[in-house]
């Protein structure tokens, strides 16, 4: 079981932002949140009319990832609503479990205040605690600039593009960007 415990974060309004370990009663919240994330933006990789996860799918979603070794996931929580979440995990195959990848997602309203950044500062954290995880790599819209500048910020590296990956509703493509991270202090970029 991998837990990462409870941070909380003041942002410059004054509201305390708690990022914590998932729970199974934060399942219907969690749900409105990707609900949300997902109508409100262009830059993951759901379209809403696909997204229907059921309450029991979630539990399992959050149990699989609360019991797995190396992974987990993470919420941040304005007051009792979920406002945010990132996961993270490893391969299941040895020759890559030393590298795992995750997912961020923050409602409209949270996002440019400094969840994003401590939710990943979190992680980053956590896998430098685990030394035989030894990268990090995502996946991330090319459209999507923010979040690739914040990304860069944390030291994370663009290594390739897969031209037009995504199809938009409106018939426009847009890339996918790689990136990547070697966190350990032992490993030396390749």
């Amino acid at each position: 079981m991998s837990l990462i415990g409870t941070y909380k974060l003041k942002l410059a309004d004054g509201r305390v932002i708690v990022i914590r370990d998932a729970e199974l009663n934060d399942a219907e919240s969690l749900l409105a949140c990707t609900r949300a994330n997902i109508a409100d933006t262009d830059v993951l990789l759901m379209d809403p009319s696909e997204f229907k996860v059921t309450v029991e799918e979630e539990h399992a979603w959050i149990t699989e990832l609360r019991d797995a070794e190396n992974a987990f996931i993470m919420v941040a929580v304005d007051e009792d609503a979920v406002v945010g979440v990132l996961d993270f995990r490893t391969s299941r195959f040895l020759r890559e479990r030393h590298h795992g990848s995750f997912g961020i997602a923050l409602k409209s309203g949270y996002r440019g205040v400094g969840i994003g950044t401590r939710m990943i500062e979190i992680m980053i954290e956590w896998v430098r605690q685990h030394p035989e995880l030894e990268r990090i790599g995502l996946s991330v819209f090319a459209t999507n600039s923010r979040a690739i500048k914040l990304y860069e910020s944390l030291g994370f590296k663009a290594f390739g593009r897969s031209p037009g990956r995504y199809k938009l509703a409106d018939g426009t493509y847009a890339d996918n960007v790689l990136m990547y991270q070697f966190v350990q202090p032992s490993v030396k970029e390749r």
